[in-house]
């Protein structure tokens, strides 16, 4: 009994020495496969002309498509800010906070930039999110220079409200518009009325702090009836309140902002 188990012993052992030499070929094998993959991942030394020309080919069509893809966005970005230069001209103003020496304390333009993006609906994916923002940015800083250029400064504005009004019948002039700055008691509202072609607008003009409310609509849609003319405007410094704007929807009364001089023969062009 003792010598069979002995025998039994050393057969195990020698099945163990040919499964641990097995198992070492196989492991050696699969080393061996693993280098060579990696080497065929890496790329051959050496490829065919046809081959290399053909990748050439597919790379540079891919850049083609992929930069008209971004001229695309970026065209789409010019055409919106140049569309919707007076309001998002005025928001980005807004959103610059400085202190009284001129040093800037606050600048959420890239969150007006974002926003104005969100409510075109303008998929700017193909660039990054700092490029399409700064373009938008500069875009409306070279639109204020062209006005500017123009002898139009829609932030030169005076303090004074009466010299607003012919601060702002002057800019109209430059647009074009023969205008005359009503005087006296009897301008029922109308501050300024401008006159284009075939095209009048009775104007009340508002140098505010705060936000125009619903009276000074009021007021002009009288005083445009009163005169006989059929279009109005609002035009302030700031903004308006949401009953003027809702007054303003039923009435026709258009509200608007300096900024808006360069375009208000567009704007009473638009469909009321």
């Amino acid at each position: 009994m003792s010598k069979d188990n002995s025998d039994s012993g050393k057969g195990e052992h020698k099945v163990s020495e040919r499964l641990a030499k097995k198992l070492a070929e196989v492991r050696q094998k699969k080393q061996a496969e693993t280098v060579r993959t990696r080497e065929y991942y890496r790329g051959p030394h050496t490829i065919s002309d046809q081959l290399a020309k053909k990748i050439s080919e597919n790379r540079a069509k891919r850049e083609r498509k992929d930069a008209q893809a971004r001229e695309i966005v970026r065209k789409g970005i010019i055409s919106s800010v140049a569309r919707h230069f007076p309001a998002l001209s005025r928001n980005l103003r807004k959103s610059i906070r400085t202190d009284d020496y001129g040093t800037i304390t606050e600048d959420n333009r890239n969150q007006v930039a974002l926003s104005f993006f969100a409510s075109m609906k303008i998929d700017f994916s193909q660039l990054q999110e700092s490029e399409a923002v700064a373009l938008l940015i500069s875009e409306v800083d070279k639109l204020s220079q062209k006005y500017k250029e123009e002898d139009f400064d829609p932030a030169s504005y005076p303090e004074n409200g009466h010299e607003f009004e012919y601060w702002l019948a002057d800019a109209l002039g430059k647009f074009g518009w023969e205008t005359q700055v009503t005087t006296g008691s009897g301008d029922q509202g109308v501050d300024v009325v401008a006159q284009k072609a075939s095209m009048t607008v009775a104007i009340q003009a508002k140098r505010y702090i705060g936000n125009v409310g619903n009276k000074a609509v009021q007021e002009i849609y009288a005083g445009a009836l009163h005169l006989g003319i059929k279009a109005a405007a609002v035009i302030t410094t700031t903004g308006f309140t949401k009953s003027a704007v809702e007054l303003s929807s039923s009435t026709g009364v258009k509200l608007l902002t300096v900024e808006d001089l360069p375009h208000l023969e567009e704007v009473l062009q638009e469909e009321k």
